[in-house]
């Protein structure tokens, strides 16, 4: 869901503060103080989300030095202002519930270190993202680029503060620095079809008619895309995803519910692996300790932790193995079998587990059958 989040932050840093601030356009107190906490939430939603605030800031700032500018001091202070208070309540929230070097350790080391092998990580990466497609696995991606395209125009040619809005250009495309083509970039499409649904009424104005046909073909095309476009790593199109049931996110039904609750009381803890955290929230059950899931990269990790935040799941499980697992023997991407990258769960499962006659993926611990 950070994907979502991202993006839509974007949309909002982008829609109430960095285009009316390039247009010349009044700036409300309300909307500089929202765009700021926008920007300052960014880079804590995901830590690649930093170049945009960055650079979105830097074109502000690029306006704000203009004399003829209509952004003034007094916005900047607005927006200074809701940043602050965004970043306080994060700040004091982190202080209460989190563990910053955690959240620097399983957050950025892991992602950084571990996970950035097992994507398509670089420059090649994001120029291939950009090329347009009309395959289905990148049509999701290539109707963004066009928007991107599209609304980058009408702001350069609407501007009078052309490296600024370069800048923020700029900023916007650093949200494709996977160079993703599936659910993964889901930041930067969100963020460019925003954009562009933005700057076209700017295009547009002289024209509700002309407004009207733009808006409806952008939806059309959505939708079309929405049909036929490949959007994740397991190559189904809408229809298929919607007759298999989009996977890794396999809902789980009422019978596996109840029977997470009837074997694992209230106050006990579950097991979800190798990842379906729905599972958590529709069994009403919390995740042990350390695991909501587990995946291949995180099985590297755990060979080289960080002193003091280690996590392997073949140490900690045996220690204290929950009442239920939900083990979905899922290929991760279609390529990393669980056996592979966790053995010593499938192994644990086998000799002290007892998969539920009828009832899928759930497993219950064999002393807790017998009470």
């Amino acid at each position: 869901g950070y994907w979502i989040f991202g993006g839509n932050l974007t949309v909002l840093a982008c829609s109430l503060l960095v285009v009316p601030a390039l247009l010349d356009k009044p700036v409300q107190k309300w909307a500089a103080a929202a765009g700021g906490a926008a920007l300052v939430l960014l880079p804590f939603v995901a830590y690649s989300f930093l170049p945009v605030t960055a650079l979105f800031t830097l074109s502000l700032l690029a306006v704000l030095c203009r004399r003829t500018a209509k952004l003034n001091r007094k916005d900047a202070l607005y927006s200074l202002l809701g940043a602050a208070g965004a970043l306080g309540i994060f700040l004091l929230w982190m202080l209460l519930y989190a563990d910053l070097k955690g959240f620097i350790v399983y957050h950025f080391i892991n992602n950084q270190f571990y996970y950035a092998h097992y994507i398509p990580f670089g420059f090649a990466a994001v120029f291939k993202s950009l090329r347009p497609s009309l395959l289905p696995a990148n049509l999701v991606q290539t109707l963004a680029v066009c928007s991107l395209l599209l609304g980058s125009l009408i702001l350069l040619v609407r501007t009078r503060y052309k490296i600024a809005g370069l800048i923020a250009i700029a900023g916007l495309l650093s949200l494709d620095a996977r160079g993703g083509t599936t659910f993964q970039n889901g930041t930067f499409v969100v963020a460019a079809l925003g954009f562009v649904a933005q700057m076209v009424p700017y295009w547009l104005n002289e024209s509700r008619y002309k407004l009207s046909t733009v808006s409806a073909l952008l939806v059309v095309c959505s939708l079309l895309v929405g049909l036929h476009a490949v959007s994740t790593p397991f190559g189904e199109d809408y229809v298929q995803r919607k007759q298999a049931g989009f996977h890794p996110f396999k809902k789980s039904d009422n019978l596996i519910d109840q029977k997470i609750r009837e074997y694992a009381h209230p106050d006990e803890r579950i097991l979800v692996i190798p990842y379906n955290p729905n599972v958590y929230i529709e069994a009403d059950r919390l995740p042990i300790k350390k695991y909501h899931a587990y995946l291949p990269w995180e099985a590297d990790y755990a060979k080289s932790p960080v002193a003091g935040y280690e996590r392997d799941i073949c140490v900690d499980l045996p220690k204290n193995p929950p009442p239920v697992i939900y083990f979905d023997n899922w290929t991760v991407w279609g390529i990393w079998k669980p056996e592979n990258f966790m053995g010593c769960v499938v192994q644990l499962l086998q000799t002290q587990y007892t998969l539920l006659p009828g009832i899928p993926d759930v497993y219950v611990r064999k002393d807790r059958l017998k009470q």
